[in-house]
């Protein structure tokens, strides 16, 4: 494992995200990530004292051990997670089965959470963390019910902020934690990437309406064994000329909803 050493005071603030709820008032502040500075809010966090933890990626030897880890810790996960579905839905399909349907999500999740785990390591390695400030948010509240959801949900601050808490919290309370009590509907992101201006809008509003209205068609003409792809990662012009290649009406994504109970 990697230490820094930081220079300044030895007193410091750790922050894991953009939630500025999490910033304190005046402490130095130790930024888990340079994913913690939005950069439409450089004049919040400029002015504050700070450093920046170093990602432990940037170690080629590191992140290849890291690799190599994540892959054993995904190989026993996927056979014990396809022994409880399997139990759970009553059937007996091989681990081949439930790893075309996991493994997407679950990649993607063992190795951003072990990129974190990491990160918290080397700011408890560093020694000057003393604090940091947790937000109180319900854990079912941070359950994806599907791969959309998850993708939503992993990007987003108070998804990481409370994977990020979790870690903090199983490492045997090396790092203090106040709690911040605060509603989920509070918790709104400062920034948005996708800004548009008026004529991107009725350009979107525009192709929506245009969407529903194939879609429309696609369900009246196109038969049953029509080709539908989900989720296909393409821009929407190459979408609907692949559609029209393939002879189909291109049809919206129809997802059930679902509704999350807990006992």
């Amino acid at each position: 494992m990697h230490i820094y050493i930081y220079k300044g005071v030895n007193q410091i603030l750790l922050v894991t995200t953009a939630l500025e709820e999490t910033w304190g008032k005046e402490e130095e502040i130790l930024f888990l990530g340079e994913w913690c500075k939005l950069y439409e809010r450089k004049n919040v966090w400029n002015k504050r004292k700070s450093q920046t933890l170093a990602d432990p990626w940037s170690d080629r030897e590191r992140r290849y051990d890291a690799y190599k880890y994540t892959e054993k810790v995904y190989g026993t996960i996927i056979e014990l997670l396809a022994c409880d579905l399997n139990r759970v839905h009553k059937l007996n399909y091989p681990v081949r089965y439930w790893q075309i349907i996991c493994e997407p999500w679950l990649r993607l999740f063992i190795d951003s959470t072990y990129h974190t785990w990491e990160c918290v390591s080397d700011a408890i390695a560093s020694g000057k963390v003393t604090e940091v400030l947790e937000i109180k948010i319900k854990a079912e509240n941070q359950i994806p019910v599907d791969m959309t959801d998850f993708e939503i949900k992993s990007t987003s601050d108070v998804w990481n902020h409370y994977i990020s808490s979790l870690i903090i919290n199983a490492r045997f309370n090396k790092i203090p934690t106040r709690i911040i009590e605060k509603k989920n509907d509070d918790l709104k992101p400062t920034e948005r990437f996708q800004k548009k201006n008026t004529a991107r809008k009725f350009m979107s509003l525009g192709y929506k309406l245009l969407i529903k209205c194939v879609s429309y068609l696609g369900l009246m003409f196109n038969s049953s064994k029509s080709i539908f792809i989900s989720n296909p990662y393409l821009s929407k012009r190459n979408y609907i000329n692949l559609m029209f290649k393939l002879g189909v009406f291109p049809i919206s994504n129809v997802q059930p909803k679902f509704y999350q109970r807990y006992k």
